[in-house]
């Protein structure tokens, strides 16, 4: 890798964007590239309070952070269950199925977007996993950060941003539909906009573009990554009538 890619990578890398100069993202890069994007990408997807503590050496305070221990434990556990699957399933070479497996699932987890494979072309339940999550429905568990019990006030204020988020989800991938992409592509491009992630599925997945899109599906898509970026709120507020009575 020269410098000007070297150092277009470390912005992608270190910002979770995820641009990279080549088409093949960082797919046609050696494994020791591949290796150390990796490596920091999880950085770049650790909590700036996470650098802070380890920059001074608090690692009393990180031991006892739950924040840390969930993200690696996930990054952890999804990447050996894809490893395996790529393993067992596509009878990848070991070496190659951890590589492969964990760069995927750890760039998806970060947002960051680097692709070193195409993961539809794995068994469905494999890229499924990656992006999806199950909980037990009847479960009544508190929520707690760091054994500190969150109240019910701000746990709802958590449960309307999820339904907020999901609401235009839904609306933004029927939207799409009705200009006449596939159900697969609209929901995969509605989902990775929003969330900033880069591939997604179907058509728009990692060994495609948003290129082929009708001009309405590029605005649309457009208008979702500013609602992800900023988090919904403050464009929604912008729709009210009390913001332009201010």
């Amino acid at each position: 890798m020269n410098l000007f890619e070297s150092v277009c990578h470390a912005f992608g890398t270190v910002a979770t964007g995820g641009f990279s100069p080549k088409n093949s993202s960082v797919a046609g890069y050696s494994t020791y590239i591949q290796y150390i994007i990796m490596l920091f990408m999880i950085l770049g997807g650790t909590n700036f309070v996470i650098h802070y503590y380890i920059l001074k050496r608090e690692f009393r305070k990180l031991k006892r952070n739950e924040e840390i221990k969930f993200y690696l434990f996930t990054l952890l556990s999804i990447g050996t269950l894809i490893t395996c699957i790529l393993i067992l399933k596509m009878h990848k070479p070991v070496e190659e199925a951890i590589r492969e497996g964990f760069f995927q699932v750890i760039s998806i987890l970060t947002c960051t977007g680097y692709t070193t494979a195409d993961y539809l072309t794995w068994p469905v339940y494999a890229w499924i996993i990656i992006f999806q999550k199950l909980l037990s429905p009847n479960a009544v568990i508190p929520v707690r950060i760091n054994k500190k019990t969150i109240d019910d006030k701000f746990n709802s204020q958590i449960l309307s941003f999820i339904s907020i988020y999901l609401i235009v989800f839904i609306a933004g991938s029927l939207l799409l539909t009705a200009i006449g992409l596939d159900i697969k592509t609209a929901g995969g491009s509605v989902a990775t906009c929003m969330a900033g992630i880069g591939p997604g599925i179907g058509s728009v997945g990692p060994a495609g573009n948003f290129a082929h899109l009708p001009a309405a599906g590029k605005i649309i898509l457009s208008f979702m990554m500013l609602l992800g970026r900023l988090e919904i709120y403050p464009i929604l507020i912008m729709f009210t009538r009390g913001f332009w009575r201010l």
